[in-house]
């Protein structure tokens, strides 16, 4: 059974808004989008949507300004032409980092996001691994987190054959199972019997990462690094060369989120990593595995 809705795509992930809509025994239909001589963005739904559910599929990078703003109006859009409901599968999310003010003076991005969204009439919004899934609890929209940690874990086990695998976060805030619950998951897609994380701190100011240096013994055995996101990669470099020092067979980098800025890719492929994977929540060609499956498991119930 077919669960009839009319699924638009934003055009920033249409790879995924494809398979989404061919999860559900559908074609996406596109959007109109032109930005005028002002650098002004005009969207428009190219299909009548009155009494219709309907769902807006993409992703909020590169660009995130743009992209948050074509998200907007085509919410707009919807609400204006009449759509029974309105619901966004977003694979990125961008403006998640700013969760809680830390320096007098700061606003509260991931919040003032979502008001908007729900100013303008969205109902729900699905998102791939949200920075901070405790701020989706603090919002008056519907929202729901989709954890891909397991997926990243299962296709490193399939394609890899595994020597005593360890799956490790190259940093959270504590050791609490609060924090360690992608690890946790990582480590059941990928069979391993032992999963940790390394502690961080983050400079509020000016971003620098400290790693906290301790030994986990990962000798002769293959490690599996997961991360929701990968943006300056200094997290993940940190951790790579802390671990080099106590030879393990292998190390994995995976994350949902592949930013990549600057040259941090380069860097972490420089300091001998077996292989870098991503979701396809950012598409590049490290993109390995697809998020619409489990979209559309939350959002068409399986179906």
């Amino acid at each position: 059974m077919v669960v009839f809705v009319k699924l638009f795509d934003l055009g920033s992930n249409s790879g995924f808004a494809s398979e989404l809509a061919e999860f559900n025994g559908q074609k996406p239909i596109e959007i109109e989008k032109k930005i005028f001589p002002n650098n002004e963005i005009y969207i428009r739904l190219t299909e009548d949507v009155k009494n219709d559910d309907v769902i807006l599929a993409g992703t909020s990078y590169p660009q995130p300004n743009d992209r948050f703003m074509e998200l907007l109006l085509a919410v707009d859009a919807a609400k204006r032409g009449g759509a029974k409901s309105i619901k966004a599968a977003i694979t990125y999310m961008a403006y998640g980092r700013q969760d809680r003010v830390q320096r007098e003076g700061e606003a509260v991005s991931a919040q003032a996001t979502f008001q908007a969204l729900l100013s303008v009439g969205l109902n729900e919004i699905y998102i791939a691994d949200y920075h901070n899934p405790d701020t989706l609890r603090l919002i008056q929209l519907k929202a729901y987190n989709i954890r891909v940690s397991k997926a990243l874990g299962e296709y490193v086990k399939k394609t890899y054959k595994l020597q005593e695998p360890v799956v490790i976060l190259p940093g959270s805030k504590s050791m609490s199972e609060k924090y360690l619950i992608r690890a946790k998951e990582a480590a059941e897609g990928a069979g391993a019997s032992y999963y940790t994380t390394l502690i961080k701190e983050r400079d509020s100011v000016t971003g620098e990462v400290r790693t906290d240096k301790r030994k986990i013994g990962v000798q002769d055995k293959d490690v599996i690094l997961v991360d929701d996101e990968i943006s300056t990669g200094s997290t993940v470099i940190n951790a790579v060369k802390m671990l080099k020092q106590e030879n393990p067979s292998r190390i994995f980098v995976a994350c949902t989120h592949g930013i990549f800025a600057g040259d941090s890719l380069a860097q972490i492929k420089s300091l001998g990593v077996a292989d870098v994977i991503t979701s396809d929540s950012i598409p590049t060609p490290l993109s390995r595995v697809h998020l619409a499956p489990l979209f559309g498991n939350k959002m068409f119930g399986g179906i």
